[in-house]
């Protein structure tokens, strides 16, 4: 599939998260399963590309993000890259200077014992 269309349905996907969660920032802390399905795919489909980057400008051993970034900070300068989302009227920088890989903590959700019901 081309990334793009790939995009589109993902995009298609998230914005249908309006039903249920209002995007605001009072909801940024709000945990979903569906939310966490489609930010595995969004960052795998990121990934891809980035990868595809490093290789097409020669670095073909980039095999971790920081190996990405390293190769691609000096030649697109990703620092300044900015994305607004109009809806919640938020600027971010997906790529700070200050940033290095990190895990996301995620809180664990409590296990129900099918013999409690």
């Amino acid at each position: 599939m081309r990334y793009w269309d790939y995009y589109i349905v993902l995009e298609s996907d998230f914005l249908a998260c309006r039903r249920y969660v209002e995007f605001s920032s009072a909801n940024l802390g709000t945990y979903s399963v569906e939310f966490m399905h489609l930010l595995f795919a969004a960052s795998t489909e990121a990934e891809i590309v980035l990868k595809q980057l490093c290789t097409r400008l020669g670095e073909k051993d980039a095999a971790t993000i920081v190996q990405w970034r390293s190769t691609l900070e000096p030649k697109l300068n990703l620092s300044s890259f900015r994305v607004q989302n109009i809806i919640m009227s938020i600027d971010m920088s997906p790529f700070p200077e200050e940033s290095i890989p990190f895990l996301v903590e995620i809180p664990e959700r409590p296990r129900c014992s099918p013999h409690a019901m």
